[in-house]
């Protein structure tokens, strides 16, 4: 509950669906709407619709929606995917509107339920694989969403609003475009071949032309030690560490992800006093890879929108990065580092050291 406001309208609820004891599917078909909770009152009447519906036409809705109410992190809310599963998806103009779709196929619904319930399964996937997963899914669109800042998404917790941010990630309403990446994503996951979700995942990831996205997506989906940062912090939604897009003038961006010149990482807590810059951080890692000698690595200072500070050494001598001016500096030299779209920024992140190595 956001405030106390809320117990009094939750009463009214309980007494709302009470009068449906002798058979709360038929009373939530015949009282389709209900004002608080809206969105959600109306996907159970949507579930109690099939359900009964089933039992004429032979189809068994209510074993597998049961079987999503019953697990941890979903708890039944799979509005999505019923609508991935409808005859009637388009995806360009999902989200668009408030339509709500009628006729999910039960097979489609099946298959999609059983992976993201798989995948959802914290003990025998999250746990060991959410940055694969988060890896994964970003090869196929940027699925992340503003609140504060742009979120990428943790391990959903038992608390309800983790699980509204997590079905709006799944959901796709709230990111930039409103594009349903899940669908697109449990679409590729089926087509290939074998049981192991994790393997799906690695070869998506083996797959992808990196080329074709962006430099801070290329360090997000090609150095896992970007995501592994990201889930190290508060697990809960709202605490999570988080990413945000700044322009050439340091201006934050928060919709219509054109011009990004700088990414950070932000801490958990919101002002904190220490942000870590991506590019920074990537290049850092890149070269720990590489078995090079190199200090620790320095987040930077954050003040309000400003960024000051270096990252760390490199054979004692000093490294900072700055997308900003598309550049690495290594002690009083620079090296430019082309950022721009259609370049990989592992080959740039070879080259410019093999040029600091020259220096060396």
């Amino acid at each position: 509950m956001d405030s106390s406001e809320d117990i009094y309208p939750f009463f009214k609820l309980f007494k709302h669906l009470s009068q449906g004891h002798s058979d709360i599917y038929q009373f939530l078909r015949d009282k389709p709407t209900y004002s608080f909770h809206s969105n959600i009152y109306r996907l159970e009447t949507r579930k109690a619709r099939l359900i009964l519906d089933s039992c004429q036409n032979g189809e068994n809705w209510e074993e597998i929606l049961n079987k999503t109410s019953e697990h941890r992190v979903l708890n039944g809310w799979v509005d999505f995917l019923l609508d991935f599963s409808d005859e009637s998806f388009v995806e360009e103009r999902y989200n668009q509107n408030s339509e709500t779709l009628e006729k999910p196929n039960l097979e489609k619904f099946k298959q999609y339920a059983n992976v993201t319930m798989k995948l959802l399964n914290k003990e025998d996937f999250l746990n060991n694989h959410l940055t694969l997963f988060q890896r994964a899914f970003l090869c196929v669109g940027n699925f992340s969403f503003y609140s504060t800042n742009w979120f990428y998404g943790n391990s959903p917790t038992d608390i309800f609003r983790d699980r509204e941010a997590l079905n709006w990630l799944l959901k796709g309403n709230k990111n930039d475009l409103k594009y349903p990446y899940f669908k697109k994503f449990l679409d590729r996951l089926l087509e290939i071949e074998g049981e192991n979700l994790a393997d799906k995942m690695q070869s998506i990831i083996d797959e992808i032309d990196l080329t074709q996205k962006e430099w801070w997506e290329q360090l997000l989906i090609g150095e896992e030690e970007m995501f592994k940062y990201l889930n190290g912090g508060e697990k809960d939604f709202q605490k999570s560490r988080r990413i945000k897009y700044f322009d050439k003038n340091l201006n934050g961006i928060t919709s219509n992800l054109k011009d990004i010149a700088k990414v950070i990482l932000l801490p958990g807590q919101r002002h904190g006093p220490y942000a870590t810059d991506l590019l920074g951080y990537g290049f850092y890692c890149y070269c720990k890879k590489k078995e090079m000698e190199l200090s620790s690595y320095e987040s930077e200072e954050w003040r309000g929108e400003k960024i000051v500070g270096s990252h760390f050494s490199l054979n004692d001598i000093k490294v900072s990065c700055d997308s900003i001016e598309q550049k690495i500096v290594f002690g009083d030299k620079e090296y430019k580092i082309n950022l721009e779209k259609g370049n990989n920024i592992f080959v740039e992140f070879d080259r410019i050291l093999s040029l600091i190595n020259e220096k060396i």
